[in-house]
C-alpha cells in the first residue's frame, strides 16, 4: 500500500484477462474498483466487487464467520503457519552431499539417485501416489547463493499406471527446490492447494505432457548468469473442431526466478526469441482437400475455427501475441486468415492465406509485450508470415 492506494492484479486460471482490482482507503471508507470492463476476476456472471464499503469498527477482528456460521480464528492461521514450517526439515549435508554444483551453461544431465531414505527423511511432502508407483528422486545439481537462496534441481522418476488409457500423463519431470541459506525451506502460497496454507516451493523446470489433448515438452536449463533458458514445443488438438487436427507451437525464453514474502514465488520472464506456430488448417491445400463446403454454416460454426470461434495464438500461458486465426467461407471457398488486433479488438491487420493482402482502414495501435523480442512466426501454405514487434502488419 502507498499513500493510501494498493492494487491487486493476478491472472486465474483459464481467464483471458487479468483481474486488477484497485483499492484506495480515505478516512473511514475503502472503494474497490475493477481496473478494467473485461478483467476476469472469477466472481461469476454479472458479479463485480465495485463498491465503497464504510469501516464499522476498528478494532481488530480474532475471527470472522464463513457462509455456513462457522467461526475461524486468525491465530489458528497463524499456528497452522507455524506447524507447516517445523514439519520440513532443515537440511544438511546428508541431504546436500548429493547435489553437485551445478555446471552451467549447457544442458543438465540426471545425476545418482536419492536413497528412499532420504528423499523419505527431506522430501516427503513431494511424494506423490495417486496414480504413480515405485518414485525414485534423481540429484540433478546445486546452485548456492542464487538472489540470497540455495537452489537444489532434482529429476523425478515414476512408473505411471494405466498407460494404455486415453487419461493425461507426465513424465519427464525436473524442479528446483528453494532453500534460504541457514538450510531451512523457502515457503510459499499455492491458490492450487490453498487449503494447505504455506507449502514448500518448487518450480517445474522440465516435464513432457501426452494424453488426449495432445502432446507438450517443457525443458530448461541455467546458463552461465544463472538466467534459465526454456523451450516449450505444444501439439495441441483444438477440442472444438471435434477431430485430432493438431496445432504447434514452439517457444525459446530466458527468465529468473523471484521469491517475496507478499508475492511468493514468481516467475520473471526477460525476453522471448523465438515463437513460432503452425497447424495444418493454415495449409490452404489442405482445406481443399476436405469435404467441408457441404457443411451447414450452423455446424460450421460449431465444429471449425470461424470468425465466432476463433483460435488467439498465446505468446505463453499469461500473455497474447493479439494474432488471432480463424476459417471463412469466401466466394464458397475456403481461406485461413491471420488478423492482429488493437487493445479493443479492432482489427489492424489482416492477412488472407491465398489472396492478395488485405489492409484494414485503420489508425488503431496495440501493445505488444515488452519481453518479445523476436518476429513471431506463422507457418502457412504461402510461406512464413511475420509479426514483428513494434509494427501493425502481417508481412511474408
Amino acid at each position: 500500500m502507498h499513500n493510501g492506494e494498493a492494487t491487486y492484479r493476478k491472472r486465474l486460471e483459464y481467464a483471458e484477462t487479468d483481474c486488477t482490482l484497485l483499492f484506495k482507503f480515505k478516512g473511514d471508507t475503502l472503494t474497490v474498483v475493477e481496473a478494467e470492463n473485461d478483467c476476469q476476476c472469477g466472481f461469476g456472471h454479472n458479479v463485480y466487487l465495485d463498491d465503497t464499503f464504510l469501516r464499522a469498527t476498528s478494532e481488530i477482528p480474532l475471527h470472522y464467520t464463513t457462509i455456513s456460521n462457522d467461526k475461524v480464528y486468525f491465530s489458528q492461521w497463524k499456528e497452522d503457519e507455524q506447524s507447516d514450517e517445523r514439519s520440513y526439515p532443515k537440511i544438511n549435508s546428508r541431504f546436500t552431499d548429493y547435489f553437485p554444483d551445478l555446471t552451467l551453461g549447457q544442458e543438465h544431465e540426471r545425476g545418482q539417485l536419492i536413497p528412499s531414505e532420504i528423499a523419505e527423511e527431506f522430501l516427503t511432502d513431494l511424494l506423490n501416489t495417486e496414480n504413480e508407483a515405485n518414485q525414485k528422486f534423481y540429484a540433478v545439481g546445486k546452485i548456492t547463493g542464487y538472489r540470497g537462496m540455495d537452489l537444489f534441481i532434482y529429476d523425478i522418476e515414476e512408473e505411471l499406471k494405466d498407460e494404455d488409457t486415453y487419461d493425461n500423463h507426465m513424465d519427464g519431470l525436473r524442479y528446483v527446490l528453494f532453500y534460504q541459506q541457514d538450510g531451512s525451506p523457502c515457503l510459499t502460497f499455492d491458490s492450487e492447494y490453498e487449503d494447505q496454507g504455506l507449502i514448500r516451493a518448487t518450480y517445474c523446470l522440465a516435464s513432457h505432457y501426452y494424453g488426449e489433448g495432445g502432446e507438450a515438452s517443457f525443458r530448461s536449463y541455467f546458463d552461465t548468469d544463472t538466467t534459465l533458458i526454456s523451450h516449450r514445443h505444444i501439439s495441441e488438438s483444438e477440442s472444438a473442431t471435434g477431430f485430432q487436427t493438431p496445432r504447434v507451437s514452439d517457444e525459446e525464453f530466458r527468465w529468473n526466478i523471484t521469491l517475496s514474502d507478499t508475492e511468493g514465488l514468481k516467475r520473471e520472464v526477460l525476453e522471448i526469441t523465438k515463437l513460432e506456430f503452425s497447424s495444418p488448417f493454415y495449409d490452404r491445400n489442405y482445406l481443399l482437400q476436405q469435404d467441408w463446403n457441404t457443411v451447414e454454416d450452423k455446424g460450421f460454426n460449431g465444429r471449425y475455427p470461424t470468425k465466432t470461434n476463433k483460435w488467439w495464438l498465446d505468446i505463453d500461458e499469461y500473455r497474447r501475441a493479439d494474432i488471432s486465426f480463424y476459417i471463412e467461407r469466401i466466394d464458397g471457398e475456403l481461406f485461413p486468415i491471420f488478423e492482429t488486433t488493437g487493445d479493443d479488438r479492432v482489427v489492424i491487420d489482416r492477412y488472407i492465406v491465398g489472396k492478395p493482402h488485405d489492409t484494414p482502414n485503420t489508425d488503431t495501435n496495440y501493445d505488444t509485450p515488452e519481453t518479445l523480442k523476436c518476429p513471431v512466426i506463422i507457418k502457412t501454405s504461402d510461406g512464413d508470415l511475420k509479426f514483428l514487434p513494434g509494427q501493425r502488419v502481417l508481412s511474408e
